[in-house]
């Protein structure tokens, strides 16, 4: 398994292997990883669509299986309302822009295309462009959305709080799908802790300490607590994550001391800024699938992508903007989660279904 995570020849087979062995998922492949025609396409975005990725790369392959999506990350597109110029939100942006500093950044779509062509292989990354509907689209104020990024979260450190907790939403053991399962994973946890990892200590231990209303314990004295309050330590790990809850003062990509921010949420905020998500949500709860499978995108079973969009050996509904593995998403899989109060919460994907459950959840 540990191939998975190192750059080699064999690291994209590795991780195909491991979607298909968990997940039941397969990749097909273009015979282009770009489009032709892609300022023909960045003409078509509109601010508020959804930009797809997926990577390789071990770490967001155990994290897709685990609830068998196609995108484990997320950015955004914004019209700059003064110049109308397309810019892309991208949240730990570090694999397509090495140099930069991991949290919430935004950039030209001009930029964000080249560095994506210069420090992504085509075999290892894909991203797609998924629009809004026409409907959410007029519902939204843009220029509060842009106003709301730039004021509010451009810049903020990016939360790995966020990414762990987002994802555990039961306390039961079908809440971690295989190869995984609690008992090892905590064990893991523990280790870390023993060996005094910052990232165990001040992400993983930091989260169960705010959701027991105390701070400065150990993960050990965390369960300790947890036991005499009736609860395991998965209890305390699924309570939804509040989009009030900030980080540690003085924070950095681990140390966030802003609001708990990650793709997904990122993406949320925004548009419930601009009107758009007008339910009462936790958006720090929203994973990438989360917000994929919201009701609030052109409708997938009808929706053309712009005949710029078309290359060889791409049969997907999606238009690709790089990679030569193909994203995968279907089109019942896009688009069919109407929002509602406190959604997913308590929302748990059971292998080897993976439907989303309880309902309503």
């Amino acid at each position: 398994m540990i191939e998975m995570f190192v750059h080699n020849p064999h690291m994209v087979e590795i991780n195909e292997e491991y979607y298909e062995k968990y997940a039941g998922m397969t990749f097909s492949r273009r015979e282009t990883d770009v489009l032709p025609r892609i300022d023909e396409v960045k003409a078509q975005i509109r601010s508020g669509d959804s930009m797809l990725y997926r990577s390789m790369s071990g770490i967001e392959t155990m994290e897709n299986v685990q609830l068998a999506a196609y995108a484990g990350h997320s950015g955004f597109f914004l019209r700059n309302p003064e110049t109308d110029e397309l810019m892309v939100v991208d949240t730990e942006p570090f694999l397509v822009m090495p140099s930069a500093k991991i949290g919430v950044v935004m950039e030209t779509f001009d930029d964000w295309y080249a560095n994506l062509r210069h420090n992504c292989d085509p075999d290892y990354c894909t991203t797609a462009w998924l629009p809004l509907s026409d409907k959410s689209y007029a519902k939204m104020d843009t220029q509060k959305m842009w106003d709301y990024f730039t004021s509010h979260l451009q810049n903020l450190p990016y939360s790995w709080a966020n990414v762990v907790f987002s994802g555990i939403n039961g306390a039961g053991p079908d809440a971690i799908n295989p190869p995984l399962d609690r008992d090892s994973l905590l064990a893991v946890l523990l280790l870390l802790q023993d060996a005094h990892i910052a990232f165990e200590d001040e992400t993983i231990t930091w989260a169960l300490n705010i959701r027991l209303g105390v701070s400065g314990y150990e993960l050990d004295d965390v369960i300790e607590l947890a036991d005499s309050r009736g609860l395991s330590v998965w209890d305390v790990m699924a309570m939804p994550e509040q989009d009030e809850w900030m980080g540690i003062d003085g924070g950095d990509c681990l140390y966030p001391s802003g609001p708990e921010i990650m793709c997904s949420s990122s993406y949320c905020y925004t548009l419930r800024a601009a009107g758009l998500i007008d339910a009462d949500v936790n958006c720090s709860e929203f994973t990438p699938q989360d917000m994929y499978q919201l009701d609030i995108y052109a409708d997938p079973q009808t929706y053309r992508r712009p005949a710029e969009c078309d290359v060889p050996g791409d049969d997907g509904f999606l238009c690709q903007l790089s990679g030569q593995i193909l994203m995968g998403l279907s089109r019942d899989q896009v688009s069919f989660v109407p929002l509602y109060d406190h959604m997913n919460e308590k929302c748990i994907r059971p292998s080897p279904d993976f439907v989303r459950q309880p309902e309503w959840c």
